[in-house]
């Protein structure tokens, strides 16, 4: 049976394939479409909290957060729903951990992260499955872990936007917003204790897809409590 088109699980196949179509794109056009000096800029606010070297990179895209993590000596696992994304980090570091998952259901084993590390992925998960990917998230992370996500919210109040041409033409995406208050209460309600919230925005920012929405950026570390 064919699912509706606004059920959270046909949205997830929607986007999962708009991935997988722009993959060979995206690494061809890296160096043009890339914020590489954003992504140092939020992978530095995630060290600076992290206390292990056990880290997970949650929709990794491209795997370049994942080889930079690698190259200051982490241990890596790097986890995108578009598998195509995976083969591509093979060939660069084939020691970094690769796993096609969607965040709403992790594949890990419980408490073998102290870091998990989702910039710009969590965005994608819809509203009705935020509770369980938190969780997920939680139940990955081991004592004293922490989570990073690089996260939306829009000043108009809008809870979801879509990306109609997602890096190549006819290729849409939908994406979610939560205000920073409304983050904040799911990650308690998730156990989980917010350390810090950043403000980074990318070098392009605003973007027309930011602008047309009215999108502001954001960043919240949180930890999971000592056992």
């Amino acid at each position: 049976m064919r699912l509706p088109e606004n059920d959270p699980k046909s949205v997830i196949l929607r986007n999962r394939l708009a991935y997988g179509r722009i993959a060979a794109e995206w690494e061809r056009r890296q160096e043009m479409d890339y914020d590489h000096g954003f992504h140092e800029q939020c992978r530095a606010l995630f060290l600076s909290h992290l206390k292990g070297i056990r880290v997970l990179d949650a929709g990794c895209g491209l795997g370049l957060d994942s080889l930079a993590f690698a190259a200051a000596g982490l241990q890596v696992a790097a986890s995108d729903i578009a598998e195509e994304f995976l083969p591509l980090i093979r060939r660069k570091q084939p020691r970094i951990g690769l796993a096609a998952m969607d965040l709403t259901a992790p594949c890990f084993r419980a408490g073998c992260f102290d870091g998990i590390f989702a910039c710009a992925s969590f965005l994608h998960v819809p509203h009705e499955l935020v509770e369980q990917t938190l969780s997920g998230f939680v139940r990955m992370l081991a004592s004293g872990g922490i989570l990073f996500l690089h996260h939306v919210e829009s000043s108009r109040g809008l809870s979801e936007y879509r990306i109609d041409e997602l890096l190549i033409p006819d290729n849409p995406a939908v994406c979610f917003c939560h205000t920073e208050q409304q983050l904040s209460a799911l990650l308690a309600s998730a156990g989980l204790h917010v350390l810090a919230v950043g403000r980074l925005k990318p070098s392009k920012y605003p973007s027309p897809c930011a602008d047309r929405n009215s999108l502001v950026p954001y960043q919240m570390i949180a930890c999971k409590p000592v056992s």
